[in-house]
């Protein structure tokens, strides 16, 4: 951890997701997988996408502001350790979907699979907004525009396929 962060800052707790952001390998993955293990219990709800919505929406103020205290603490740009960006992602493939259809184990692992491959590969505009729009709206907003892309691709696959 950076000699300017302690657990003592909640902002570190929100932004690494309890921590999980500290995994030394892949925690950006595993920032997806504790998005899908809590998304579990509220994909059974009758209104899930909508719940799903509005989650990730208040999520993805809260980390905003957490990630900007993170990085007015630091000299990082985009530090793997913050993985609330992945979080808010992920449910937003997962509402795109469960507006659509009912999320099953089979939805679950494909918006997993999908969002980690925008996440990763970021294909356009990700990877223009990973380059060009810096601080925490950056640190956001590519995860954000990965979980849509994520969700549409998969409503079009199984529209069209």
């Amino acid at each position: 951890m950076d000699k300017n962060l302690s657990w003592r800052m909640p902002f570190v707790w929100i932004a690494s997701v309890g921590g999980v952001g500290f995994i030394p390998f892949a925690p950006g993955t595993w920032g997806s997988a504790v998005a899908i293990a809590l998304a579990v219990p509220i994909i059974t709800l009758e209104h899930s996408a909508v719940f799903l919505l509005g989650i990730s929406i208040g999520a993805y103020f809260v980390g905003q502001c957490a990630s900007a205290q993170w990085l007015h603490r630091t000299d990082a740009q985009d530090p793997s350790a913050i993985v609330i960006d992945e979080v808010v992602g992920q449910w937003l493939t997962l509402a795109i979907i469960a507006a659509f259809m009912p999320i099953t184990y089979q939805e679950l692992l494909a918006a997993f699979i999908l969002f980690r491959f925008f996440d990763i590969v970021k294909p356009f505009p990700i990877g223009w907004i990973d380059s060009n729009i810096k601080g925490a709206r950056g640190v956001m907003l590519d995860d954000i525009v990965a979980g849509i892309m994520a969700g549409l691709v998969y409503l079009l696959a199984t529209t069209f396929l």
